[in-house]
């Protein structure tokens, strides 16, 4: 059985500015529905019904800044058959860049206890850090 990676047409790097919109509209629709995302997007606001998650929009628009720095500080943003997933991966010794805005009262938590358990368990080794992995939920086609 061979594996998705073997066929080096189907993951594709992305390289563009372009195209991190696209990559952020995959990552806010596939965590549309997830609280913790809610939580970093909305902060002590956060409840199911809030009006603003009926705006697509602005969870990409969320996204995007985050995805934006990641990509102009060396991570690797790469997609699959034609956007139906995406993932960012940052290479050893690439730093996540300090937001460059306020932040939710949520993601400053999270990523204070995120940043907490790194140094715990990983300390000073390299590792690559799997920053952001999501696929659309609008994609009914199943993998290979």
């Amino acid at each position: 059985m061979a594996m998705a990676l073997d066929n080096p047409q189907t993951l594709v790097t992305i390289s563009r500015e372009e195209d991190l919109r696209p990559f952020a509209e995959v990552i806010a629709a596939a965590f549309s529905n997830d609280t913790l995302n809610r939580y970093l997007f909305l902060g002590r606001e956060s409840r199911p019904d809030h009006p603003k998650l009926s705006q697509p929009e602005l969870r990409v628009d969320f996204w995007l800044p985050h995805i934006t720095s990641r990509f102009n500080g060396g991570g690797i943003l790469v997609q699959n058959y034609d956007w139906a997933a995406v993932a960012l991966w940052l290479p050893p010794g690439t730093k996540k860049p300090a937001p460059s805005g306020t932040i939710s009262e949520g993601a400053a938590e999270y990523r204070e206890k995120v940043n907490a358990l790194i140094k715990k368990y990983l300390s000073d080794r390299p590792y690559w850090y799997l920053n952001l992995i999501g696929r659309s939920p609008s994609r009914q086609d199943k993998g290979k």
